[in-house]
């Protein structure tokens, strides 16, 4: 994912990761990767596997609100 992130040039970022071994391991891996080089993560949300539709959805609002802070 650190490769990707410097691919597009982005230094800021935000990340979302299912709750669980699987989820949280890669967040972690991308973290110190990341923090290696210089690319900062604004947000990072974890979604319960069993999230509802309502949860999924406040997650893709912060996602859009951030996205919308940040292109201005």
């Amino acid at each position: 994912m650190a490769d990707i992130v410097e691919y597009f040039n982005w230094t800021y970022v935000n990340t979302v990761a299912s709750e669980g071994e699987y989820g949280e391991m890669g967040i972690d891996a991308f973290r110190q990767e990341a923090r290696h080089r210089n690319i900062c993560i604004a947000v990072s949300e974890k979604v319960p596997i069993n999230a509802d539709a309502n949860r999924l959805d406040e997650v893709s609002l912060l996602r859009c609100t951030m996205y919308s802070i940040n292109t201005k």
